[in-house]
């Protein structure tokens, strides 16, 4: 009855809780940008003179850099990838494709694209191609080293230096100097080779790589890839230096070929062996089937019963159909035997 009357939390302004709000920070206004560039403007005005001595510096290092760095060449050739068992049989070694259990198609042409980058094929254009690989000029042009000729035995791996004169050159190899005349040759570490004109330099180097390092550049440096919906495959090859690219990806196709043909002519040696064993199996069961014949046409008697000539006339019947089969078995696998031999020479 004294005391002060109680308050009503719904009537009582003051006793309401309080909405706070934060400003959403994905609402920017277009003061707010004009604002931001501002002081980025600002701040660049401040320090321009630092921002033009790092614009200066990252220019120069690229410059620098591209400078420095060495051009990369690239070089291609276009291989068909044509059955060579048919041109070496006559057409007679033809056989489906290959498959792998029953849903796994294997297709000729990646099969092939494994062989040309296969370290088979690798080494036969080392062998026919060792500039670039085995020996690679460094500072001069590799259009102007030729005759190279390497010995695996004595080879051994290293840098020279060559410092070129009016009408010679002088090779530094440690202690060793070898001097010779242009277009003479000269062999050190194994390799030998002719220098046919004065490059434009005064001094290089000569790099020499041992055999095996020589495949792994060549296998690291060259490609094969497919056209759509065609058996022709463009082999790429790059390197340091245009005429090295040329010639290497030229001995990487025709030492493909020369594999291939070897493989082909080894398959179609094995099918003219396993065709000359049936065609002598063939024979002699002729032979038997022959001699068979006659016996009984010479044994048989042309009087008896009506049963005994029937069954006497069919066993005649089954000898000669026997002997016709086997002499056209004979004739089919010799004329076989006929196309590989002449295909073979």
């Amino acid at each position: 009855p004294g005391g002060p009357a109680p308050t009503n939390a719904l009537t009582s302004p003051t006793s309401w809780p309080r909405v706070l709000t934060t400003p959403d920070p994905t609402r920017v206004t277009a003061s707010g940008d004009l604002g931001d560039l501002k002081e980025i403007l600002g701040i660049v005005r401040r320090r321009r003179w630092l921002v033009l001595l790092v614009a200066a510096t990252g220019a120069g290092i690229a410059g620098y850099l591209s400078w420095r760095s060495k051009p990369v060449y690239l070089a291609s050739a276009s291989v068909r990838i044509a059955d060579a068992r048919h041109a070496l049989s006559g057409g007679i070694a033809d056989a489906p494709r290959d498959n792998i259990g029953s849903s796994y198609f294997v297709d000729p042409v990646l099969s092939q694209i494994q062989v040309l980058k296969s370290r088979e094929v690798a080494a036969e254009a080392v062998r026919r191609q060792p500039l670039g690989l085995v020996l690679y000029p460094q500072g001069f042009p590799a259009s102007d080293v030729a005759d190279v000729k390497v010995d695996s035995t004595k080879l051994r791996s290293g840098f020279m230096t060559v410092d070129f004169g009016a009408q010679e050159f002088t090779l530094h190899e440690g202690s060793n100097d070898v001097t010779a005349r242009y277009g003479q040759p000269v062999s050190v570490e194994g390799v030998s080779f002719t220098i046919v004109r004065r490059p434009a330099h005064h001094s290089a180097q000569i790099g020499i790589l041992s055999t095996y390092n020589a495949l792994g550049m060549l296998l690291d440096g060259v490609d094969a890839r497919p056209r759509k919906s065609t058996d022709v495959v463009d082999v790429t090859y790059r390197a340091n230096d245009p005429y090295v690219a040329q010639q290497v990806v030229n001995a990487i196709v025709d030492s493909y070929k020369e594999v291939n043909a070897d493989i082909a002519q080894q398959q179609s040696r094995r099918r003219r062996e396993f065709i000359q064993e049936q065609l002598k199996q063939t024979d002699s069961l002729f032979a038997d089937a022959t001699s068979a014949l006659s016996n009984y046409r010479s044994q048989v008697q042309v009087y008896g019963s009506d049963a005994r000539v029937a069954a006497e006339q069919t066993g005649m019947m089954t000898l000669d159909v026997t002997r016709e089969q086997l002499a056209a078995d004979r004739s089919t696998l010799q004329s076989l035997l006929d196309n590989l031999q002449n295909s073979t020479k």
